[in-house]
């Protein structure tokens, strides 16, 4: 219980400078409604997926969290969201790469997970802009009529006093609102720890994992959508020690968002719109774990 508390606390505070920064941006940006729309075009240009899809592969979870709340302040698209979404790894690459130090084979494994995944990130973000494009106008056009009635809000929904703030006062918003969120992925962060490590354990979802076969890329995306790091360490495991293939492991990190999914439903106004990007998350994991599967065969 300690352990999957202290692995909990650690991956909150690992985000919370990111999250505190990006709430620092926001808070600056909208003091002023002309920097908005300047924001919201940088954000959202036609190339977007493809950085978003570069920043997901780094290796800090926060990253999905930062996209997340880009996209509920409609700064960038659904595309570019989901882009960042798949190119998530969370613990994946660090674990290959301090195995990769003493097993020079296991290069070649990171290697294809980082290649694959930022390809069909990018490819996949650019179809979703495109497919969602209109639709998401409409969707943008009722978020302003609703925004003109309501007064400036700050990041958080705050009302705020112009430039007549002081710097204290600039960040003392942002940061507490960072840690509401800190708190909020910890607590859920820490239940499904609490889950995955006690209630089900890992060495029985280890062995649910290789016991697939047939339905192996289908079964790691369903375990890879819960966000959770310890998914993602049995699944990097796992495929590092040759027991669940490619396909599985592929899967199971498209489907693994790091903590960006909790965000999502942290909006309890837009609840639907949440199933409806996990669910996507979730086929888009099974469409390309089952494609190398059959390519493997």
């Amino acid at each position: 219980m300690a352990e999957v508390f202290l692995e909990a606390m650690l991956d909150a505070l690992k985000i919370f400078p990111i999250i505190f920064i990006v709430y620092a941006i926001i808070e600056y940006i909208e003091l002023g409604e002309a920097k908005k729309p300047k924001m919201k075009k940088v954000l959202s240009n036609r190339f977007s997926p493809f950085f978003g899809a570069a920043l997901g592969i780094i290796p800090q979870c926060g990253f999905s969290v930062v996209a997340t709340n880009f996209y509920q302040k409609r700064y960038i698209r659904l595309g570019t969201l989901i882009a960042v979404f798949i190119a998530t790894s969370d613990e994946a690459l660090p674990i290959l790469l301090s195995r990769a130090i003493t097993d020079y084979t296991v290069w070649g494994k990171l290697f294809n997970i980082i290649i694959c995944k930022f390809i069909y990130a990018v490819i996949i973000g650019f179809l979703i802009n495109l497919i969602f494009s209109k639709k998401e106008q409409n969707f943008d056009s009722e978020a302003c009529e609703i925004e003109e009635e309501k007064r400036h809000d700050g990041c958080c929904g705050h009302e705020i006093a112009g430039n007549k703030k002081n710097f204290l006062q600039f960040l003392s918003h942002p940061f507490f609102h960072s840690l509401k969120i800190i708190l909020f992925i910890f607590a859920v962060n820490f239940i499904l720890g609490v889950v995955i490590d006690l209630v089900i354990g890992t060495e029985r979802l280890s062995a649910f994992l290789i016991g697939a076969k047939g339905f192996e890329p289908m079964v790691c995306a369903l375990v890879g959508i819960i966000p959770n790091c310890a998914v993602s360490v049995a699944l990097t495991e796992l495929y590092a020690d040759n027991l669940i293939s490619f396909a599985g492991v592929i899967a199971g990190l498209t489907a693994n968002s790091g903590l960006g999914l909790l965000m999502l439903f942290k909006d309890r106004k837009n609840i639907k719109r949440a199933l409806f990007i996990t669910l996507l998350t979730f086929a888009l994991a099974i469409v390309i774990g089952y494609t190398f599967y059959f390519i493997g065969r």
